[in-house]
């Protein structure tokens, strides 16, 4: 089994990308194999008629792919642009019986819903099957190391994630 776990963040190493590096390690327990699309990498360009390498290459990926996580950070109330970008061109039923997961971090405690609630829609859209277990978290959830370096500081999150990926494993098999 294959994960695409897909990061919509200008921001390397950003909480929203340590999210995912974590439920990637829960996804080691079950043996599933995984990889880390950091869209930032990615020469996305907003239209439909984007043929590049790029667009080409991730739909691939999602193609071959069981199951995808998508981790945004919440920027007005929703997802990024880079993700959404990203998403359209996506082609229609694209995610097609696929297990998503869904993933937001808010800078603060307003609105930290609400972008899973558009990522729900959006998945529908494109007839993927959003898992119930989402993860919307901010701040608070996370404190640095001595290195300076986030981690994640709040355990139900951690449960939250665990969850979230034995989700994904039972529902792909």
């Amino acid at each position: 089994m294959k994960v695409l776990m897909i990061s919509g963040t200008y921001n390397r190493q950003s909480r929203t990308w340590l999210l995912l590096d974590e439920a990637r390690k829960y996804c080691d327990t079950y043996d599933i194999q995984t990889e880390i699309v950091e869209l930032c990498d990615y020469a996305i360009t907003v239209g439909q008629k984007d043929t590049s390498h790029d667009i080409s290459e991730l739909v691939e990926k999602i193609n071959q792919s069981e199951a995808v996580i998508f981790s945004t950070p919440n920027y007005q109330g929703s997802i990024s642009g880079l993700l959404k970008v990203a998403i359209d061109h996506i082609p229609e039923r694209g995610l097609k019986n696929k297990a998503v997961g869904l993933i937001s971090v808010s800078g603060g405690i307003g609105n930290i819903s609400q972008p899973l609630s558009h990522l729900r829609d959006i998945v529908s859209s494109l007839e993927g099957l959003a898992v119930a277990t989402n993860i919307a978290c901010y701040s608070e959830d996370f404190m640095r190391d001595e290195e300076g370096k986030n981690i994640i500081s709040n355990d139900k999150i951690l449960a939250r994630l665990q969850d979230m990926v034995e989700e994904l494993y039972r529902h792909t098999k």
